[in-house]
């Protein structure tokens, strides 16, 4: 994943632009069926595009087509569900528990909860895409603060906001940028081992190594994608997790696999370690 903030705060302001037009072409479209039917369509326009987007970012700067596919289908599904379930299943409730909602404050807030709903399922996208626990519960987490966030200031700040078509759009600009932020805040805890690229395309990039292999190569479906870089085999190599940490396999014919420039067929790594598969260099770093 890209440690530079600025692609993340340029990607967030597409995802909120695309989000807010598709959304008001739908509700324009739309504007002929009952509130329910609108708030159904609303919830699942914005899931499925806040999913996809959210959860293929990772993907995307990595330049990994295998982490992109699984990225774009977990978080298509899982964010169109959890869209259709904030939007309509919580303006259900507070059409069917009117009374409850008479203070104008409440009733914003109420409402605004369709976030939190929207945000956790987002988090568990983006953590199902992972597969792995660590980067579920991180995703949890930072999808519970993010979608608390939002649905409080949203809330408050729809009471002075009388224009909805205005407040549509600040509000998802406000989810967006709280949901990247906490995510990008707890991206790195309880991190243990990964990867810091030195060069190429990948440079400034760190991949967080948390599963038991990890294939680096010119494949599509390599974790690591080093199509662009020169001397590099499709699986060039892979890494296995032991107790102690990784340990790079060499799998090229032609033995261009090195730790700290020395050529090795299995080496274990050590914090520090410099590895060179091809012309791609890499820094194996550890938090102990």
């Amino acid at each position: 994943m890209k440690t530079s903030l600025k692609p993340y705060l340029w990607a967030a302001l597409a995802i909120v632009l695309s989000s807010w037009a598709a959304l008001e072409f739908v509700l324009l479209v739309s504007r002929q069926l009952g509130y329910g039917a609108q708030g159904f369509l609303a919830g699942a326009v914005l899931g499925l595009c806040l999913g996809a987007f959210f959860t293929g970012l990772d993907g995307f700067f990595g330049q990994s087509p295998l982490r992109l596919e699984r990225g774009l289908k977990f978080g298509a599904l899982i964010g169109l569900c959890g869209g259709i379930l904030g939007f309509y299943l919580i303006d259900q409730i507070a059409f069917h528990f009117e009374p409850f909602f008479t203070n104008p404050t409440i009733e914003a807030l109420a409402y605004a909860q369709r976030w939190v709903v929207l945000s956790l399922a987002l988090g568990a996208a983006r953590g199902g895409a992972e597969q792995n626990n660590l980067a579920a519960s991180r995703a949890l987490i930072a999808s519970l603060l993010a979608g608390i966030s939002a649905a409080v200031l949203i809330g408050l700040v729809s009471g002075f906001l009388d224009r909805p078509f205005v407040l549509r759009g600040f509000s998802i600009f406000l989810f967006c940028f709280l949901f990247l932020g906490f995510h990008l805040r707890f991206l790195q805890y309880k991190r243990e081992h990964w990867l810091r690229s030195l060069n190429g395309k990948h440079e400034g990039a760190e991949f967080e190594l948390t599963r038991e292999l990890y294939f680096l190569g010119t494949q599509s479906n390599d974790d690591i994608n080093l199509d662009r870089y020169e001397e590099v085999n499709s699986t060039h190599a892979k890494l296995l997790k032991y107790e102690y940490g990784y340990a790079l396999v060499d799998n090229d014919p032609f033995c261009r696999t090195f730790v700290n420039f020395r050529n090795i067929t299995e080496q274990p790594l050590k914090k520090g370690d410099v590895i060179k598969i091809g012309s791609a260099l890499f820094q194996y770093c550890t938090a102990a």
